[in-house]
């Protein structure tokens, strides 16, 4: 009980913190800079524990051990000129753009087939870290809880498989009550045009639109069309505008 009690106290007081601080994210900007709230040692602490995963906790120290101090080569040639390079010439590009994510920032920059690919090269890199990310923290927690390899890793993936069951359930329950207002909205034109045809709907308004009939459908296939592609203020099964990367950063 040494071991659990304090990670128990860690996760409640993360989960009193977002419930306390709910209120207060009514923005885009107001969540990512938290209302310029944070003093800089508790946004240098964040960085710091954002640092200190299980990856981090056994590999750097596993590197450590056999090859010294030139594990930190690592860093040095490569992570810390990473960072400047990112906040002295790509943060103030992505504040100039309005853009909150690498993803919007390339679709902006190059088109849509880049952030595809991008998109592509990523899904297959989370499926190798994923693993890799089970593997580790399964060894850590059999360290620090004496639990087995095989109840770590079942406790791990059935917290992710927790979250994918709930947001698939969100993202279904919302795309089922969208698209039977989307159906209905596709009768009235069929109605007037008398045929299911799209060569004979757009003819059936060659004299006067068909929302200057149906005022209230055309209303409701706008709102509903937001809603099936997952834009705001529907877009809470990806949430872009509100996470750095989406739905990859709560996941």
């Amino acid at each position: 009980y040494a071991d659990a009690v304090p990670l128990l106290l860690y996760l409640a007081a993360i989960l009193l913190v977002g419930w306390r601080l709910r209120r207060r994210m009514v923005s885009t900007d107001a969540f990512l800079l938290v209302s310029r709230s944070l003093p800089s040692w508790v946004t240098g602490i964040a960085f710091v524990a954002a640092n200190c995963g299980a990856l981090e906790v056994m590999g750097v120290v596993s590197t450590s051990a056999k090859y010294g101090a030139r594990a930190n080569h690592f860093y040095w040639v490569g992570a810390v000129p990473a960072m400047l390079f990112l906040a002295l010439f790509m943060m103030p590009i992505y504040h100039r753009s309005r853009v909150r994510s690498v993803p919007e920032f390339l679709k902006m920059r190059f088109g849509e087939k880049t952030r595809a690919f991008n998109a592509a090269c990523f899904a297959v890199l989370m499926v190798l870290v994923s693993g890799i990310s089970l593997y580790a923290m399964a060894i850590v927690l059999g360290s620090v809880l004496g639990w087995s390899f095989a109840a770590s890793v079942l406790a791990g993936a059935g917290v992710v498989l927790v979250y994918v069951f709930l947001g698939g359930l969100r993202a279904t329950a919302q795309m089922i009550s969208y698209e039977i207002a989307l159906g209905l909205a596709f009768i009235g034109p069929i109605l007037l045009a008398g045929s299911m045809s799209v060569v004979d709907i757009v003819n059936s308004q060659r004299h006067v639109w068909n929302v200057i009939y149906q005022p209230l459908g055309f209303i409701i296939y706008m709102f509903a069309s937001l809603a099936e592609i997952n834009r705001a203020p529907f877009d809470m099964p990806e949430a872009e505008q509100e996470l750095t990367a989406g739905y990859h950063v709560e996941y």
